[in-house]
């Protein structure tokens, strides 16, 4: 299956928080050869992790001298980013989950079930005790994760062990998160692989033999850069379709900006908010890329056509995407002004569409009700038809979603520097671009045709793409 390349952009500060259900946890365990006495003292622990990683995998673990788990923690990152920079950032946000809500507490923690194919430890490496499966780590529903401060403190349980487990709850978190997976079979197996004595080529090989290639960090967002400049906005009064709020304006946009190649995806979208408003998110909609994917906040199991675009989202529950994005990321996303997005999609063109004037070559270019199916598709980058980019490298600024724009409706916008129509009119509709898979017209996806749409609600035909500024 083809899917998008996601690019190496961090979302620092996200919670994940698990809760167990339905069988599945997300805690870190341990085996201990507790004493027969009244105290069951420890006489060794091991978390399981590094246990299968020796007897299982038969790997030769690493040493980190007198290194104290902290410490450990910090080299093992520096480890992975140069194992494989991908899962380090994806995984950068999960480590500050886990490292800011641990809770020590002095209590047992209800075990966790995940024992598939688990090895144990034989009776006769406790001879005279009992070897016991004791859980170290648990989330809760409402984000701690509870730490068996008996056990983590005891100095029967090594530096290395303590260490290794904060790297099984940030993998194994990111993995229910991102594949849904319902046991820590996979995570354990990672785990033993960062921790061993393996050159990082071969971790990096066994790493994506387990879960395959890992994109980049959440949310992927591919962008191009914009150059500077003027063009004339609107459309000539002889242009086929021409609509009177197409006043053309000679227009300047005085920065170079960045914009997204594509239109944000059910994908991208999940993996900032953990959830998908799409209405064309179920297998019918995109059988060779239908996907579901866990909440690991709430435990609610979403559908996703991960490479098609969001749809039927808000222009508040966009601005509210952007607001998190920003947040985690400490970048600066934002909607495109309708300028920028004229001036984006034209690409330099001064004719209907960016490619000249005859709509007959649209269907080469964009998804409209021609070619659409009733439905959106995969995004432009990906798909194998219908996907020529203008001369910036952008896709579907025609068709399969109309994009929503930072701009208030103004019938006859008069701004020609940068403009932005400001209109502050509780209610005012807000200018959506491009056309979506429902239009039936040609000229419904030219450059120059406005539309609009209520800022409240949303339509499974409109979407988003972000631009980021330069200065």
């Amino acid at each position: 299956m083809k899917r998008l390349i996601l690019s190496s952009m961090m979302v620092a500060g996200m919670t994940f928080s698990a809760i167990a259900g339905e069988g599945a946890g997300n805690g870190g365990g341990a085996w201990v050869c507790q004493n027969d006495d009244q105290l069951k003292t420890i006489r060794w622990a091991k978390l399981v992790d590094l246990y299968e990683a020796e007897k299982e995998f038969q790997l030769p673990l690493k040493s980190f001298g007198n290194h104290n788990f902290q410490e450990i923690i910090d080299i093992q990152k520096v480890r992975l980013f140069s194992v494989n920079k991908n899962l380090y950032e994806v995984l950068t946000s999960y480590f500050e989950d886990v490292e800011s809500n641990l809770r020590e507490i002095d209590a047992d923690l209800e075990l966790i079930d995940d024992s598939l194919y688990r090895v144990r430890p034989p009776i006769r490496d406790c001879l005279g005790g009992e070897v016991k499966y004791i859980q170290v780590a648990n989330y809760t529903h409402y984000g701690s994760v509870l730490i068996n401060k008996y056990l983590f403190n005891n100095e029967k349980f090594s530096e290395i062990d303590k260490a290794a487990l904060m790297f099984h709850e940030a993998i194994y978190a990111y993995l229910r998160d991102r594949y849904g997976d319902s046991d820590s079979v996979r995570a354990r197996e990672i785990l033993g692989y960062l921790f061993s004595d393996l050159k990082n080529v071969e971790i990096s090989e066994k790493i994506e033999e387990v879960i395959g290639y890992i994109a980049g960090g959440a949310p992927s967002l591919e962008f191009v850069k914009i150059p500077a400049g003027s063009f004339m906005m609107g459309s000539p009064s002889y242009e086929n379709g021409r609509d009177n709020d197409e006043q053309q304006r000679h227009v300047t946009i005085t920065r170079d900006f960045e914009m997204m190649t594509t239109e944000v995806t059910q994908s991208m979208y999940f993996e900032v908010t953990g959830k998908n408003p799409s209405y064309f998110k179920k297998q019918e909609h995109c059988p060779d890329s239908f996907e579901t994917r866990v909440n690991h906040t709430t435990g609610v199991t979403e559908t996703l056509c991960p490479n098609n675009p969001v749809e039927f989202v808000s222009y508040s529950s966009v601005q509210s995407f952007i607001s998190s994005l920003n947040a985690k990321t400490g970048m600066s996303y934002r909607l495109p002004t309708e300028a920028e997005w004229e001036y984006a999609a034209r690409a330099g063109s001064g004719t209907a569409y960016s490619f000249g004037d005859r709509a007959e070559y649209l269907s080469e270019h964009a998804i409209y009700e021609k070619n659409s199916e009733g439905r959106t598709h995969e995004v432009g980058s990906i798909r194998a038809y219908s996907n020529l980019p203008n001369a910036f490298g952008l896709y579907d600024t025609y068709g399969n979603v109309w994009e929503w724009t930072l701009d208030f409706y103004v019938e006859k916008p008069k701004d020609v520097v940068d403009p932005l129509s400001r209109r502050a009119v509780f209610g005012s509709p807000r200018v959506i671009r491009g056309g979506g898979w429902g239009n039936n017209s040609a000229s419904d996806l030219r450059s120059a045709n406005r539309s609009l749409n209520w800022g409240g609600f949303g339509n499974r035909d409109i979407g988003f793409r972000l631009v980021r500024s330069l200065d």
